[in-house]
């Protein structure tokens, strides 16, 4: 876990004055669930173009748009005639145009997109772990509320 979560993690169970065993739940789950920043920027720089880097930290939309877009102009690629066969004529240059077109321009959308992941994955990475920590202590306070501690009288 990084420094930063650790410390939201202590103010939050400060705050919110938290039992041993909800502060052992918290760091348990955030132990579980947080994702380092390093691992996810090597992970974008080495497989980013494909997605691999949004699954990681969790984007799985995100992830398979890029994957789509990444793979769409090879799938494209390796399937378009080169030639026209004999029983079947070149296909219409109303759909062999915008194919092309589209083929031609999606890995510079790609190569763009992993760019730019680059030069942010730290920094969404982080903003990520921190909505997995508010998310799990909102399920501790909810789980809390939901079951209070019978009061000494």
């Amino acid at each position: 876990m990084t420094d930063e979560i650790l410390q939201q993690a202590d103010q939050i169970a400060q705050s919110y004055e938290l039992t041993p065993s909800e502060s052992a739940t918290l760091y348990e789950q955030l132990d579980q669930k947080i994702k380092r920043p390093s691992t996810a920027l090597l992970i974008a720089f080495f497989f980013g173009v494909f997605g691999c880097d949004r699954f990681f930290i969790g984007h799985k939309t995100y992830g398979f748009l890029k994957l789509i877009i990444a793979v769409f102009p090879l799938v494209v690629i390796t399937f378009m005639p080169s030639t026209p066969e004999i029983n079947n004529p070149t296909p219409p240059a109303v759909i062999t145009i915008p194919l092309v077109a589209i083929t031609a321009l999606l890995p510079f959308i790609s190569l763009g997109l992993w760019f730019i992941d680059l030069l942010l994955m730290w920094k969404i990475t982080k903003k990520s772990n921190l909505f997995k920590l508010f998310r799990i202590a909102e399920q501790i306070l909810s789980h809390r509320s939901s079951n209070p501690s019978p009061k000494k009288t």
